[in-house]
C-alpha cells in the first residue's frame, strides 16, 4: 500500500513537473518575442508605423502575446510549486524561479508597456484625431476653399478690367461658386457649433474656427453684417452694403446695363470689384492658422512618443 501510495505521488509529481516545464518554456518563448522585436526597433530603429492599422495591429498583437505569456507563466509557476512542494529538488526549484520570472517580466512589460501606449492611442483615436478632422473638413478646407475661389474672382476681375462682357460672364460663374461656398460654411458652422474640445487648451481653436467660418460666411451671404461691404456712389443708390455674392452678381448686372443705374461706361465697376476682393484676398488670420499647426504638432508628438522606440510616420498620419 504504500508503494502504491508513493508511486502515485510520484506520478502526479512528475506531471505536474511536466506541465511546469512545458509552460515555463513557452512562456520564456512567447515573452522573448514582444522584448526581442521590442529591442530591435530600439537598437536599429528599422521598425516604423506606416498607419493607424500598423499602430493598431502592433498594440493588439503585443496585448494578445503579453497576456499569453503572462497566463503560461502563472500556470508554470503554480504547478511547479506544488511539484516542489510534494518533492523538493534543485530542478524544481529553477523551473519554478524561471516561471516566476516569466510571470514578473509579462506583468511589468503588460503594465508599463503595452496598456500605457494602448490607453494613450485609444484617447488619440476617441477623442483628439476625431476633433482635428473636425476641425480640418470643416474649418481649414472650407476656408481654404473660399479663398482659393476669391482669389480666382480677383484674376478673372483683372484681366477683365476693361472688357465688361467678359467680366459678367466671369462673375456669374465665380458668384455660383462662392454661393456653394457660402452653403459649405453654414453647415461647417453648424457642426462646429456641435463640437466639443478633447482638451481645454484646444477652446481657443474652435473658438477661432467659429468666428473666422462665421465672417467669411457673412462677408458673402450676409448684407447687414459688419462684414458686408460698403458701397461708394453711384452704387449706394441701390444698396448702401452688399456682401460678396451678390456683389459680384449684381457687377456682372452693372456692367451689362441690367440695373436701374443703366450702361454705365465700360470698366466703372470692375474696379469696385477688383478692391474689394483683394481685401478679401488678403485678409488672413495668423492665430487661427499658429493653433490648427499646433493641434497637428501635438497629434504628431502623441504618436510619436507613445510608441517610441517604434517610428511612426507622421506625415503619412497626420494630415
Amino acid at each position: 500500500m504504500s508503494t502504491a501510495t508513493t508511486t502515485a505521488a510520484g506520478t502526479k509529481t512528475s506531471v505536474l513537473d511536466r506541465v511546469a516545464l512545458i509552460g515555463t518554456v513557452l512562456g520564456v518563448i512567447v515573452l522573448a518575442v514582444p522584448l526581442a522585436y521590442t529591442g530591435y526597433a530600439a537598437l536599429t530603429g528599422n521598425v516604423t508605423l506606416e498607419s493607424t492599422d500598423d499602430i493598431s495591429n502592433l498594440l493588439r498583437n503585443g496585448l494578445i502575446v503579453t497576456v499569453v505569456a503572462l497566463v503560461l507563466g502563472l500556470l508554470a509557476f503554480v504547478f511547479g510549486l506544488l511539484g516542489a512542494i510534494r518533492r523538493k529538488g534543485v530542478g524544481r526549484v529553477v523551473t519554478t524561479v524561471i516561471a516566476l520570472l516569466v510571470l514578473a517580466g509579462s506583468a511589468v512589460f503588460l503594465l508599463l508597456g503595452v496598456l500605457p501606449r494602448a490607453s494613450a492611442m485609444q484617447t488619440v483615436r476617441d477623442k483628439t484625431a476625431p476633433f482635428a478632422t473636425t476641425m480640418r473638413d470643416t474649418c481649414k478646407t472650407p476656408l481654404n476653399q473660399t479663398q482659393k475661389d476669391l482669389f480666382t474672382a480677383l484674376v478673372h476681375t483683372t484681366n477683365s478690367l476693361t472688357d465688361d462682357k467678359s467680366f459678367a460672364t466671369f462673375m456669374q460663374a465665380d458668384a455660383a461658386a462662392l454661393d456653394n461656398d457660402a452653403t459649405t460654411l453654414n453647415n461647417s458652422l453648424a457642426k462646429l457649433n456641435s463640437t466639443t474640445v478633447p482638451d481645454a487648451k484646444y477652446q481657443p481653436l474652435l473658438d477661432d474656427c467659429k468666428a473666422s467660418v462665421k465672417a467669411t460666411h457673412d462677408f458673402l451671404k450676409d448684407p447687414t453684417s459688419a462684414n458686408a461691404i460698403p458701397l461708394p456712389p453711384p452704387f449706394n443708390a441701390l444698396a448702401p452694403k452688399i456682401d460678396g455674392v451678390d456683389l459680384l452678381t449684381n457687377s456682372a448686372a452693372l456692367a451689362t446695363g441690367q440695373t436701374p443705374l443703366g450702361k454705365l461706361p465700360a470698366g466703372t465697376v470692375e474696379p469696385l470689384v477688383q478692391q474689394a476682393l483683394s481685401q478679401a484676398v488678403s485678409t488672413s488670420n495668423p492665430k487661427l492658422t499658429a493653433e490648427g499647426d499646433q493641434l497637428t504638432q501635438d497629434l504628431k508628438d502623441t504618436l510619436t512618443n507613445t510608441m517610441s522606440p517604434f517610428k511612426v510616420d507622421t506625415d503619412n498620419i497626420v494630415q
